[in-house]
């Protein structure tokens, strides 16, 4: 059926490179991972992803070949000979159990391709030539500290098809050469779970495109027993039993890019009841970032069976439990989860006030974290509440104790620390009731200020709504990250740590890309046959 489909639709040119790769690659492949590398097409983003993320891989194969990092740019060694797609992908190696990983490119310009061929020979590693197949192979090898045997630094390969194959592992480009002569029903090309993913109309619209394989990474998994960590096997059981393979897809959309990640299940998922949103209208519209969703009552009852059978839960979540038991002398499952049904929100925001208020005698960033919850029972939540005001005195020897403070027309409870050479106390966390059913809990009493009312909510913000239009409406909750204000209090946060200390040019680059975007969010949804992942990324156009 997804053949016919595919025979009867017009590929778009990402489609058709990629299931031409596929054609060479194992049907158990673990993935593939497609980009258009035509500047053109990405003309809507405010930076070049290109040559950003070219520097890492230039920087590789300058290493391999004995160059200097600074001796290769994308500009004059990539760009005129790279076409308009290009592939990462991953399968598992004939022997042993490192995963294979192949850069594919399509060379456009021939003599452009071979004068970077020549740019690589200038290097003080020599090249090993041969022919596999018809196809000719450069390899260049390095020395291990030590004297050991040298190891396969770099291995490019020029198919006859205009295909330009990079690794560090020959016998991986050789895996690949040998892929036609896989009967049809082992190739990836013809996996009818690939060919619905590829055949996705949103694959041929986007800049970037991907599929992986649970299935095989679970027979990888299989391969490492005894070899590693005993919480890769409750990963094995939380995510490769219960999915079969998931796909990814980027594309331009009205303002920005648009992403969705689909994980398809082995057996239909259970339908869920979302939110309601309420908490929305109570966040400001300045926040840097906040994470939305509700129910912490089931999401914990999730996290305890899944320790069950994973390792790495199991402690974390022992951990917890003795330590609030300990500590405030409560029980998770009997005296927080029966009124941790609701919405909830976690929050970072710009302040008045610095964080630390000058409590170390130092400046610190104006900013403040903040949680709202809503409880389903106000009096066993003021019981809790209690406990935790009888205990931080103890915990704390009296240097942390609770005070009730006006806050408006809200009794926060903060709880303070005398400084030291001042009358004034310095507020650590400080709680306080919204409303009846919403408690709101901050970074000191100072940070509560930028949660009170009047504000500008976020759920009217322009920014927000545009976001959320482009994002499926019923989901588990939203998390949305104003990327350009974090790079600028990324900023300040280094001048003030470095006192007054630069940025290095690396770092410098990163902050001023994403002084360029504007903000990121993200949903989560599940139907019975998948759970999928949406995000939007706002970019202001250049």
């Amino acid at each position: 059926m997804f053949g016919l489909i595919l025979a009867t639709t017009t590929l778009q040119p990402l489609q058709t490179f990629t299931l031409g790769q596929a054609e060479r690659l194992p049907a158990d492949s673990l993935g593939i991972v497609t980009f258009v590398t035509d500047s053109n097409q990405w003309r809507g983003v405010p930076f070049d992803p290109l040559s950003l993320a070219s520097g890492a891989l230039l920087q590789q194969i300058a290493a391999a070949v004995g160059l200097s990092a600074q001796s290769l740019s994308f500009e004059r060694d990539l760009r005129p000979w790279i076409g308009q797609h290009s592939a990462l992908v991953f399968f598992l190696p004939s022997k042993g159990m490192k995963v294979s990983q192949l850069l594919l490119l399509r060379s456009r310009d021939q003599k452009a391709f071979a004068a970077f061929q020549q740019r690589l020979s200038e290097g003080n590693r020599a090249a090993i030539a041969e022919v596999y197949r018809g196809v000719p192979i450069q390899t260049w090898v390095r020395g291990k500290d030590g004297g050991s045997s040298p190891e396969t630094a770099l291995v490019i390969a020029l198919l006859p098809d205009d295909t330009v194959v990079l690794g560090r592992d020959k016998a991986a480009v050789q895996q690949y050469l040998d892929g036609r002569d896989r009967p049809d029903q082992a190739r990836l090309s013809n996996l009818p779970l690939f060919r619905r993913a590829v055949g996705n109309a949103l694959w041929g619209r986007s800049l970037v495109a991907g599929y992986g394989n649970y299935t095989a990474l679970a027979e990888y998994w299989k391969r490492l027993e005894g070899t590693e960590a005993e919480f890769l096997q409750g990963f094995q059981a939380s995510i490769l039993d219960q999915y079969t393979h998931y796909d990814m897809v980027v594309w331009p959309a009205a303002g920005g890019l648009r992403l969705r990640s689909s994980a398809y299940a082995r057996r239909p998922l259970p339908v869920v009841t979302y939110p309601s949103r309420r908490l929305l209208q109570r966040l400001p519209a300045e926040v840097l970032t906040v994470a939305a969703s509700s129910n912490l009552r089931s999401q914990w009852q999730w996290v305890e069976q899944e320790s069950k059978r994973n390792i790495a839960y199991s402690f974390v979540v022992g951990l917890i439990n003795e330590a609030v038991q300990s500590s405030f002398n409560l029980n998770i499952r009997r005296d927080l989860l029966p009124w941790l049904g609701g919405e909830y929100a976690f929050v970072v925001y710009p302040t008045q006030t610095e964080l630390m208020d000058g409590f170390w005698g130092t400046r610190d960033l104006k900013i403040g974290f903040g949680l709202l919850l809503e409880t389903s029972d106000r009096r066993r939540t003021e019981m809790v509440l209690r406990s935790i005001n009888q205990a931080i005195p103890r915990l704390t020897k009296q240097r942390v104790r609770p005070v009730s403070r006006r806050l408006g027309s809200v009794t926060m409870t903060s709880f303070e620390v005398d400084r030291t050479n001042s009358r004034r106390r310095f507020s650590v966390l400080s709680y306080g009731w919204q409303n009846n059913r919403t408690l709101m809990v901050t970074s000191g009493l100072g940070a509560a200020r930028g949660l009170m009312p009047p504000r500008t909510i976020l759920a009217n913000s322009g920014d927000f709504q545009r976001a959320i239009a482009q994002l499926p409406q019923q989901n588990y909750g939203y998390s949305y990250t104003n990327l350009s204000r974090f790079a600028q209090l990324g900023v300040e946060f280094f001048t003030l740590a470095s006192d007054g200390g630069k940025l290095d040019p690396t770092s410098s680059q990163v902050v001023e890309q994403l002084k360029k975007l504007g903000s990121l969010t993200v949903v989560y949804s599940q139907t019975p046959e998948a759970f999928t992942t949406d995000a939007y990324l706002s970019v202001p156009m250049r």
